[in-house]
């Protein structure tokens, strides 16, 4: 009798509380390759790419240029190749996927003078120095 008593229990007990297991509902997962999506074009990226290909290393961040007869589109970045710094007036065109170089400004002789300066500090006349070292 108590068995029988405590099996009615428990089957109220359950059917009052609930039997089943409560599930949880995802949305489903977005299909991959059905859209292909755009590669986004970043200038600074490119620009940087371009300079790294051509031999140059970065010097500087890139910067608007401050040239006033340059175009608004044109950016200048300080770059150094074969000890020389030079600044560089690049424009990148999102269009065709290019970037080129429009201009050079070169500061060979403030490097000059920095190499010499390092390499021989007994030198008095600096000028003399550069001259003689042929890089102008």
């Amino acid at each position: 009798m108590k068995r029988k008593l405590g099996i009615i229990l428990l089957l109220t007990v359950l059917a009052t509380v609930g039997f089943s297991a409560k599930t949880t509902k995802f949305s489903p997962l977005p299909e991959f390759g059905k859209t292909p999506s755009k590669p986004v074009y970043d200038e600074q990226t490119e620009i940087l790419n371009y300079i790294k290909n051509e031999g140059y290393t970065p010097k500087s961040d890139i910067r608007k240029t401050t040239d006033q007869t340059m175009e608004e589109n044109i950016k200048e970045i300080e770059a150094e190749k074969n000890r020389v710094t030079y600044t560089l007036f690049v424009r990148a065109d999102e269009a065709e996927k290019t970037v080129e170089i429009v201009d050079t400004l070169i500061r060979e002789y403030y490097d000059v003078l920095n190499e010499v300066k390092k390499s021989n500090p007994k030198i008095k006349n600096i000028d003399a120095a550069t001259y003689a070292k042929g890089t102008d």
